[in-house]
């Protein structure tokens, strides 16, 4: 430590100061053993910041280092620093000189002599105005397009969900385990209405919080087979259909399309979009045994007509 101070002290003082004029954070002094702790030194860029000119601030009391109507907590903090000559940092709000608003990070530090005892305050100061306004209008941006998501995923004709993992899925162990851990792990943690409306349930809150194997049966070999498909495509599926049971039992068809979150080669979670083509396939089905069953009767009726001929063609001979 006292080499330390043997090469300040081979500093000229006037190079400091020109150093500390020169700085780009606003920085002060104030003389902690003096009532109100005047201010004995300010650079030009404390007074940018504050917007008042070193002449109004030289021997006035260290509050006029924050500006007009600086927030009451961060002040109070300020107060308790200066009170006790110790360190404090907090981000402040306050006018200046013209009235604008000016937010800063502001620290105060003690000095101490050789004896240990504080006996001057440095104040670092930094507007951080322009910074918090970036913030806060890519927060404001990102709550808009929040929102914009969030009404969407509401409003939308089409099931949209989310399904985590209580442990992420590895994608270096044998994909049959993955498929297993899909079933074991999967835990609905968003899903909207037409989401809940797929498995009979009037709102997506019902869903959130259920396992994936209370919809999606492992115990039924078309699932495990399509989802084995789903896994060895590297989590990304289109069109991937499977049977879900909704809350009376009902086996329902439903097409996927999935999309994976990875990270560090571990499934974090899956977005889908479902939608449920129970009735289509249904009406599908129908209409393929009615055109088997109308095929069956036109090939009846042909065998008929056909004898019907021959029966015609046997009388003509015997007259």
């Amino acid at each position: 430590m006292a080499k330390r101070i043997s090469r300040n002290a081979d500093v000229p003082a006037n190079l400091l100061t020109q150093a500390a004029m020169a700085a780009p954070w606003g920085f002060a002094i104030t003389e902690h053993q003096r009532k109100g702790s005047p201010v004995v030194f300010v650079n030009q860029a404390f007074e940018f910041v504050s917007g008042h000119e070193a002449d109004e601030a030289l021997g006035k009391s260290w509050r006029c280092l924050l500006g007009s109507d600086p927030e009451s907590h961060s002040l109070a903090r300020l107060q308790q620093a200066v009170r006790q000559g110790s360190h404090c940092s907090v981000v402040l709000q306050s006018a200046r000189k013209d009235g604008s608003l000016v937010r800063s990070e502001l620290s105060v530090a003690p000095v101490l002599n050789r004896s240990g005892d504080v006996t001057h305050l440095s104040w670092l100061c930094r507007d951080i105005t322009f910074q918090i306004e970036q913030e806060e209008r890519l927060a404001a941006t990102v709550a808009e397009k929040e929102e914009r998501f969030s009404s969407y995923v509401e409003n939308a004709t089409e099931a949209i969900w989310r399904l985590d993992f209580k442990s992420p899925i590895r994608l270096d162990i044998p994909e049959s385990q993955q498929v297993r851990e899909i079933f074991d792990n999967g835990i609905f943690r968003e899903c909207n209405d037409a989401g809940a409306r797929i498995y009979g349930l009037d709102k997506g809150e019902a869903v959130i919080g259920q396992p994936l194997s209370a919809f999606m049966e492992p115990s039924n070999p078309e699932n495990v087979e399509r989802v084995a498909g789903y896994v060895s495509n590297r989590f990304c599926m289109r069109n991937l259909i499977s049977y879900e049971k909704d809350a009376d039992g009902t086996t329902r068809t439903i097409v996927n399309n999935i999309v994976p979150s990875i990270q560090d080669s571990k499934v974090r979670h899956l977005w889908g979009a479902s939608l449920d083509v129970t009735d289509h396939f249904e009406t599908l089905q129908a209409l393929a045994q009615s055109q088997e069953e109308l095929g069956e009767k036109t090939k009846a009726l042909e065998a008929k007509n056909t004898a019907l001929r021959e029966l015609i063609a046997h009388i003509e001979q015997d007259k």
